[in-house]
């Protein structure tokens, strides 16, 4: 299972990263715009901030020729570990089919039905992004797409990752991994909301109430142990 980070926000990544164990990031042309800051120079600083760690970069282009173009760049500016996310349109599928076979790594993006999904891991895509809510509001049901992907991709020994995306609640996120995904990628506030429980909260107020009612207040473990 992999958790990555939904968003070209420096300061988020580099806090998530020092906090848990996060596979990487995906960015997109929406979260890289609200940064308003120098394009290049912001992939070298995301880049930097990783350390290794994945980073999944959507192109801006939508011709073929002109995706081609974009990815060439975009892996000399990052490296050869760049992942990138190319939308399921036909010069998409296209550019996903050569780029793959040329050596790149292949996010597939915007995937909203199962057989965008089938198609695009045919095609040589390494992760498929399914947008779970996208088609949730649009009358379909996200998680039991990524339930029909992942059967057909065990019925065919499919070894392309399901990369669960675009969530609107943590029911909905739970719901999308027990039914599949390899990976899901989360925006800061929803990530931070994901590992909060009230329940642990109280439990660790409930620890530190009853030792210092016996060892004082402010009093811990280190204190007593030096």
């Amino acid at each position: 299972m992999e958790y990555l980070l939904d968003s070209a926000d420096v300061n988020s990544i580099k806090e998530a990263v020092e906090l848990y164990t996060l596979h990487g990031i995906t960015t997109n042309p929406t979260l890289i715009s609200r940064e308003n800051k120098n394009y290049k120079k912001l992939f070298l600083e995301l880049k930097a901030v990783l350390k290794g760690k994945d980073f999944h970069i959507q192109v801006t282009e939508v011709t073929f020729d002109g995706i081609i173009e974009e990815a060439k760049l975009i892996k000399k500016l990052v490296g050869d570990s760049v992942y990138i996310k190319i939308p399921v349109t036909d010069d998409g599928f296209k550019a996903i089919k050569y780029l793959s076979k040329n050596n790149f790594l292949i996010t597939a993006t915007a995937i909203c039905n199962v057989n965008q999904a089938v198609m695009a891991a045919l095609c040589g895509a390494k992760y498929l992004a399914v947008y779970i809510n996208r088609i949730t509001k649009n009358g379909g049901d996200g998680p039991e797409v990524i339930r029909a992907i992942k059967k057909i991709f065990i019925d065919n020994n499919i070894k392309t990752k399901i990369l669960g995306a675009s969530f609107k609640s943590i029911s909905q996120l739970n719901i999308s991994i027990l039914n599949g995904c390899d990976a899901v990628t989360i925006n800061p506030e929803m990530f931070k909301k994901m590992l909060f429980s009230e329940i642990t909260k109280k439990s660790v107020g409930k620890f530190t109430e009853d030792f210092e009612s016996v060892y004082g207040v402010n009093t811990t473990g280190r204190n007593l142990i030096k």
